[in-house]
């Protein structure tokens, strides 16, 4: 999942407005923000949520360096 798309949060009620706004399912809305869709209809999504006051988050991964200690991974 290289290019796959960062997942966006939306404030609260803001996937409802979606769904009234744009007419798509909220299953649909949901695979958009959660970056697993890369479509037309998901970026029309994603762009629309981000002008109304989403944010993108970068995904955080962790690496274990031996029993006990994880590290941050680049």
């Amino acid at each position: 999942m290289e290019n796959a798309s960062r997942k966006i949060l939306v404030p609260s009620g803001l996937k409802m407005l979606m769904h009234r706004e744009l007419g798509y399912s909220r299953p649909t809305i949901n695979r958009a923000l959660d970056g697993a869709d890369d479509t037309h209809v998901a970026r029309e999504i994603r762009s629309y949520a981000l002008e109304h006051g989403g944010a993108e988050v970068v995904p955080v991964h962790w690496e274990q360096v031996d029993g006990k200690t994880w590290v941050r991974k680049q």
